[in-house]
């Protein structure tokens, strides 16, 4: 599929953009295509005003939807501030990452798993056997095989797990939850519990058959090789879903990580969960080392208004947080059938991220099937105007309602001669571009160039090599 990942690549690389100013060149344009021998063309079609997140409306300012009008040309000191807007932001963003901030973590693993991965582990093993075959059981029968149901539910695997310095051997006793104690480097106590709370759900996930493959012979009659295939016993297996699991992570007693999943069960309509016709609801939250990752009100149900929210925080700053919705569109039963790319579809499809509550990005597609299904085709020189139809993405600075600029795509067209043939041979590629509120347009690739952008470039490179010598700086025995 041509460029099969353009719809998710929009948005994460404008994300990256103001870290990396080369990351649309290599997404967006083949170098082996030829060289170029026209300009830019336009791709400024009307682009209705579409809803965004919670309600609030993107709005069409002069030049963002609408018919192509004549760029003037701005002066150095607006395009100076534009650039310096997007750096102060990319900066800042950096600055909310250090390396140093996940060095207790990488000892702590380092040292677990050197010290504790010759432990004997036969003892262990038995016992995780032993519970899933408790949870077997036989439902029926057919010709030449069995059917049996296993229910896997985390509270079924209980036990406090102990490691015996001594023996070298994992020691357990009761207990009403699963939990793994070690000791850290410097021999204070660690451990890892998991727990689950309030009422359970069965829901079914897959089935699974028994296959033996005898060889095969040849239909003489009918020309064709037969494959014998005979099918043994079926496994229907279930997944017990709690309200609540909790996982935590202490070191001398202090917590060092959490994560807390709540699920909405009555949002399970049903034993066989089907992505059609069922909703899901859900909240979690990871908490790690004064970094915490939230996602609240995960909720889908087909052909109805689907979405979340996202918030990433440094202490109680937040760095990153998102919110997105759209409306799935599912044309099959249940996903034993074979899918193809018509069955599935999502429409009203709106993204926002916002960083440090300074740079907000808003995207929306009114029919991404649509926009696919334009992305697959030949490009031409209308390729730009169709995708800016279906695609809309604008830019706002410290919490302005009205964008400062807007991200479009144009067709370029290449060619080479083709002295076989004796002609030109034209092909397109789609430059994205960025248009500000003066109207000024300039590709992606030239607004972010490395010279006005190097501090920025050197401050990501910098921190990728300090997380690169945080990783090399440690051995891992698994």
């Amino acid at each position: 599929m041509k460029k099969l990942l353009f719809v998710f690549s929009v948005v994460t690389a404008l994300f990256f953009t103001a870290c990396d100013p080369n990351a649309f060149d290599d997404l967006f344009n083949d170098s082996e295509r030829g060289d170029s021998i026209s300009k830019p063309g336009s791709g400024n079609d009307s682009i209705p005003g579409l809803p965004g997140i919670g309600g609030d409306s993107i709005p069409n300012i002069p030049g963002i939807g609408g018919d192509s009008i004549v760029t003037p040309n701005p002066t150095p000191g607006e395009i100076y501030k534009n650039k310096e807007d997007f750096q102060k932001v990319a900066l800042e963003l950096r600055n909310e990452f250090k390396a140093s901030d996940f060095e207790n973590i990488m000892d702590l693993a380092e040292h677990i798993s050197n010290k504790y991965a010759e432990y004997d582990t036969e003892y262990a093993e038995s016992w995780f056997e032993g519970c899933l075959e408790s949870l077997g059981r036989k439902i029926g029968s057919g010709n030449n095989y069995d059917i049996y149901e296993s229910i896997y539910k985390l509270s079924a695997f209980k036990g406090k797990w102990v490691a015996n310095d001594k023996t070298q051997c994992w020691e357990k006793s009761n207990a009403n939850n699963l939990s793994l104690h070690v000791k850290d480097q410097n021999g204070n106590p660690c451990e890892i519990t998991l727990t689950t709370s309030g009422n359970t759900k069965k829901v079914h996930c897959f089935d699974s058959q028994d296959e033996y493959y005898n060889g095969g012979y040849y239909d003489y009659e009918n020309d064709v090789w037969v494959e014998d295939i005979t099918y043994g016993d079926i496994y229907k297996i279930y997944v017990e879903v709690p309200e609540k699991v909790t996982i935590v992570v202490k070191q001398n007693g202090a917590k060092l990580a959490e994560a807390i999943i709540n699920t909405d069960l009555s949002s399970m309509s049903g034993v066989d969960y089907n992505l059609a016709t069922d909703k899901y609801s859900a909240n979690a939250t990871l908490y790690f080392n004064g970094y915490t990752a939230s996602v609240e009100n995960l909720h889908y149900q087909n052909k109805k208004e689907s979405g979340f929210s996202f918030t990433f925080k440094h202490g109680n700053k937040t760095i990153v947080s998102a919110k997105a919705s759209a409306t799935p569109e599912l044309y099959k039963s249940n996903f034993d059938e074979e899918w193809e790319e018509e069955d599935i579809n999502s429409k009203n499809n709106f993204v926002t991220v916002n960083i440090l509550g300074k740079l907000e990005l808003k995207g929306s597609c009114n029919n991404l099937l649509d926009l696919v299904e334009v992305i697959d085709e030949e490009w031409d020189e209308t390729t730009d105007s169709k995708i800016n139809r279906h695609l809309k993405i604008n830019v706002h600075f410290y919490g302005e309602s009205e964008p400062t600029a807007k991200i479009e795509f144009e067709c370029e067209e290449d060619g080479y001669y083709d002295s076989y043939w004796g002609e030109y041979v034209y092909d397109y590629d789609l430059i994205p571009v960025i248009e500000f509120q003066d109207y000024s347009r300039h590709s992606l690739e030239d607004f972010f160039n490395e010279e006005d952008f190097q501090k920025t470039v050197d401050a990501f490179e910098s921190l990728l090599r300090e997380f690169e010598n945080l990783v090399e700086g440690y051995d891992f025995d698994f």
